[in-house]
């Protein structure tokens, strides 16, 4: 008989996805294998110890989209709450080589994000994971238990954590001068009206500044 061939096997070659065509209009120069790598700050003459790098493909390609609205989907376990952190430490590569927001826009004094789910008791490890992920950004987190978590950077940025468990709780967040949203769960949005809601919160005057634009 012929023995089968284990499709999981190390042998078998996986076909990598084709990146979608903003990609190769945004950046020509990306290939299959590029992926984005963060470190934590390490002394002077040593090697800088590695806090994150991207999937190659999707995840990868999600944390560079200069879209308005980005979407991440898949199963579960597969990446999708660290790469929607990750995504609040990203920068704007087109900024001027001297503007410390290319690298970050923690960085930066105006940035305002706010993390969002629809249950905020529900949200305790992915805050966890949040804050031992923004520690080497030299952030300082407040509040706790019942008390929504707020993330105090050195530059003066801010990331809040809150909920989206009620009607009222799409309108509380005007005047917040938000920079960023991420949602964790975005199918826990009952309606198209309460999604609008909440990005009508994001009208901070520093939004945009000079050519700086702080994605939603």
């Amino acid at each position: 008989c012929t023995p089968k061939t284990n499709p999981l096997s190390p042998a078998t070659k996986v076909k990598k996805p084709e990146p979608p065509p903003w990609v190769k209009l945004a950046y020509p120069e990306m290939d299959a294998d590029y992926t984005i790598r963060m470190y934590k700050p390490g002394k002077p003459g040593t090697e800088s110890e590695p806090l994150f790098r991207s999937n190659e493909g999707p995840q990868t390609w999600s944390l560079v989209c200069p879209f308005e609205e980005v979407v991440i989907g898949g199963r579960r376990g597969g990446g999708k709450s660290v790469t929607l952190i990750a995504q609040f430490a990203m920068g704007d590569r087109f900024l001027p080589s001297d503007d410390p927001a290319r690298v970050s826009f923690l960085n930066d004094p105006a940035f305002r994000g706010l993390l969002l789910r629809d249950e905020y008791s529900s949200m305790a490890e992915f805050v966890e994971q949040a804050i031992e992920f923004f520690k080497p950004f030299g952030c300082k987190a407040t509040g706790g238990g019942s008390k929504p978590v707020v993330l105090d950077f050195e530059t003066k940025a801010k990331i809040y954590f809150n909920h989206l468990g009620d009607e009222e709780a799409f309108n509380k967040y005007k005047g917040w001068n938000i920079t960023k949203i991420g949602i964790e769960e975005l199918t826990q949005i009952a309606t198209l009206r309460r999604y609008l809601k909440l990005l009508g919160s994001l009208r901070s005057v520093d939004r945009i500044r000079g050519k700086k634009r702080f994605p939603p």
